[in-house]
């Protein structure tokens, strides 16, 4: 299963490592390019792309990639 993995904070490396490790080892499969750390650190609630376009366009960045990656392997099947 492709994982896009969308981290808040930059200085949670530690914890971004751990996680890619379990889902690793769950059969997951990180997909490098479509995952991105946002610098959201001390923020709550959603990014407006009206306040935030850079936060936004790397979202729809990480999605688009992702899907790239879905469709590349169900073609494979």
């Amino acid at each position: 299963m492709p994982i896009a993995l969308i981290n808040t904070s930059p200085r949670a490396t530690h914890a971004q490592a751990q996680l890619i490790e379990v889902l690793t080892t769950m059969a997951g499969h990180v997909q490098p390019q479509a995952s991105v750390t946002l610098d959201r650190l001390g923020e709550l609630g959603t990014i407006d792309p009206a306040e935030d376009p850079e936060s936004a366009r790397m979202l729809r960045s990480v999605l688009i990639e992702l899907a790239r990656v879905c469709r590349e392997e169900s073609v494979g099947r």
